[in-house]
């Protein structure tokens, strides 16, 4: 599991704070985890113009398939470091 801070090179920068990739399995778990904590979300692509007009705002995921890369693994974006410490509990 890689966690890092985002930066303006992210499309999310200004709506998410922390993006936390791993492996497919873990990923798998934790979605359902955030799902069943702070509710729904949409994917990374669609929050923008489906994200917080729906109420998506702790969380989303993104499980884009960069094309050709072996080294791939889904993310799960998170807003604020309050999100990030209760993620780190469970899952760290």
């Amino acid at each position: 599991m890689k966690i890092r801070k985002i930066d303006s090179r992210n499309d999310l920068y200004g709506d998410f704070k922390w993006q936390i990739k791993m492996e497919v399995e873990k990923f798998i778990k934790a979605r359902e985890w955030c799902t069943a904590t702070w509710g729904p979300a949409v994917e990374y692509q669609w929050f923008d113009p489906y994200g917080e007009e729906n109420g998506y705002t702790h969380w989303c995921f993104d499980t884009r398939q960069v094309k050709n890369s072996s080294k791939f693994k889904p993310a799960i974006y998170l807003q604020t470091d309050a999100e990030l410490t209760l993620f780190k509990l469970r899952w760290c």
